[in-house]
């Protein structure tokens, strides 16, 4: 699922390594199989478990990357959209085009907003004539340290 992954730092060794990692996978595996969910590290007990929100309930701040018409309102019009979802904007850029009434890519970087309403505000962009059918969309993480 998660193609190739590389890790740094200091370890007991490849094989050492992929060994406890499949013993552990096979004390987990057992353990369900014979029905021993309390000796099972992976699973909770209810008391314990964490709540989890809905996806659409979580909050993040969003990269979008847009193409729009370069005439003037097409912006505004996005601008308006992302507003009515309770969506703030944090930064906007805009790069010029060669010729006018092309398509240019426009980033934005949103403040704190429901998923669901990005959902929401997307589906209304790409609806939009002044929007192109080309984007891309990042949840920008919060890094702790």
């Amino acid at each position: 699922i998660v193609d190739e992954t590389m890790y740094y730092g200091r370890g007991a060794g490849r094989l050492p390594t992929a060994s406890a990692v499949v013993a552990d996978i096979v004390d987990v595996a057992r353990n369900i199989r014979d029905g021993r969910s309390e000796a099972n590290p992976l699973r909770l007990q209810k008391e314990h478990a964490p709540t989890v929100k809905a996806y659409g309930e979580q909050r993040t701040r969003t990269y979008l990357r847009l193409q729009l018409l370069d005439h003037p309102g097409a912006l505004a019009a996005v601008t308006k959209v992302l507003g009515d979802h309770n969506i703030s904007i944090q930064a906007v850029v805009q790069k010029a085009s060669a010729e006018p009434h092309e398509f240019v890519p426009v980033v934005f970087v949103t403040g704190e907003a429901r998923v669901a309403d990005v959902d929401h505000a997307m589906a209304s962009c790409l609806n939009m004539p002044e929007v192109g059918k080309e984007y891309a969309r990042f949840r920008v993480e919060r890094l702790l340290g």
